[in-house]
């Protein structure tokens, strides 16, 4: 049912560079610290929810950038948002914006590296950047808070990105005071520069309660993609999609009596978030989403795909497979988060079925890619 538009939500969707849910202890029991106090708070609140199997279904951040924005996943082999120019790739911001909304994205890396800004220009009303902000994401957050409170949302309903980019290699906190570690592996490194970015998170959504509009308005944050950093022994860099480098926090935070509530066990991924919008938004026109709306009951046939260059994962709800090009499939189940325990010799079954499921959705989102049939007018 398409709702009026003064019953439509506005969204505020925050993207935070290498976040990693295994360095989340609310995500991830056996972490010592807690490195995220106020993102763990929103989470278990009784307006939160929060999804503890979501991944990121392209790795680094401009496949997971074009998966999050068309809800697709990735080519197998080549990065879409520099090879496919030519195709028409629908982003959800897009359907917002010819539905009333206006959008923004605010960014604090250069949008023309990997040809973001090419896509982001077709999606939102505006695209933010600049450079005075030197890759600080409290610089950039307090810039966007501004503009979000001072023009976006004067034009309700709205949709605002905002993506950080401070938790980069080689994590170095710009405000040591919230550092909770003093060790210097780039693995504990990481901590701080999460918890600094929580303290981003938490000072531009407060910064928002006070305004009338703030009870209409959903947020949602996830990381962009996560990152090896040596569990194993050995950086594998982007080419490892075991959870280290896959396994992302997704929270969806607001006072809409649709939105779920608590801890979420059922699969999720970045291609859910288009869907689980525009349902928000009450708009059901027709799209290429490969995901599903997150406000219903995880279904014991939800499955996701990751890809990074023919190296494959894919989950459902009871297993996590692994399909490194060249080298023998992993397969764990669904509890293992942190991929101890590899089960692939106990249940060939299963990989047989993963890898004939891998196989064909990856060759169907090629196949729609190269020959511009992914948008549905097309």
């Amino acid at each position: 049912i398409a709702l009026e538009k003064g019953q439509r939500p506005n969204f505020v969707f925050i993207q935070l560079e290498t976040f990693r849910a295994w360095n989340m202890k609310l995500f991830n029991p056996d972490q010592a610290l807690v490195t995220t106090p106020y993102m763990d708070g929103m989470s278990t609140s009784e307006k939160g929810a929060y999804w503890v199997r979501s991944l990121c279904n392209g790795i680094p951040t401009i496949y997971a950038t074009m998966a999050i924005h068309t809800g697709m996943f990735p080519h197998s082999r080549r990065r879409t948002a520099t090879a496919f120019t030519q195709v028409t790739l629908e982003g959800f911001p897009d359907f917002l914006r010819k539905h009333g909304y206006k959008t923004a994205l605010f960014t604090g890396s250069d949008p023309d590296w990997d040809n973001q800004r090419y896509w982001y220009s077709r999606w939102y009303d505006r695209v933010y950047f600049d450079p005075v902000h030197d890759e600080i994401d409290r610089s950039l957050f307090h810039e966007a808070g501004r503009q979000i409170r001072e023009d976006i949302a004067t034009h309700e309903p709205f949709m605002a990105t905002v993506v950080s980019i401070t938790n980069h290699t080689p994590f170095k906190s710009p405000e040591p005071r919230f550092n909770v570690t003093q060790e210097t592996d780039a693995n504990k490194r990481i901590q701080n520069t999460m918890a600094y970015s929580d303290d981003v998170v938490r000072e531009l959504i407060e910064s928002f309660r006070d305004e009338e509009w703030f009870d209409r308005t959903i947020f949602i944050i996830t990381g962009d993609h996560a990152y090896d950093l040596g569990e194993r022994g050995a950086m594998l860099g982007h080419a490892n999609l075991r959870h280290e480098s896959t396994w992302v926090p997704l929270i969806i935070w607001g006072a809409d009596k649709r939105l779920p509530r608590g801890r979420r066990m059922g699969v999720a991924s970045h291609v859910d978030i288009a869907p689980t919008v525009l349902e928000l938004a009450g708009i059901t026109d027709a799209n290429s989403f490969a995901g599903h709306s997150l406000l219903h009951p995880a279904s014991d046939k939800r499955s996701t795909l990751v890809v990074r260059m023919e190296n494959y994962a894919f989950e459902d709800p009871k297993h996590a497979g692994y399909f490194p090009k060249g080298d023998t499939p992993m397969l764990f189940g669904a509890d293992d988060l942190v991929h101890k325990n590899n089960i692939a010799s106990k249940q060939p079954d299963v990989i047989t079925r993963f890898q004939a499921l891998v196989t064909a959705l990856s060759e169907v989102t090629d196949y729609a890619i190269e020959y511009n049939q992914v948008a549905p007018t097309q």
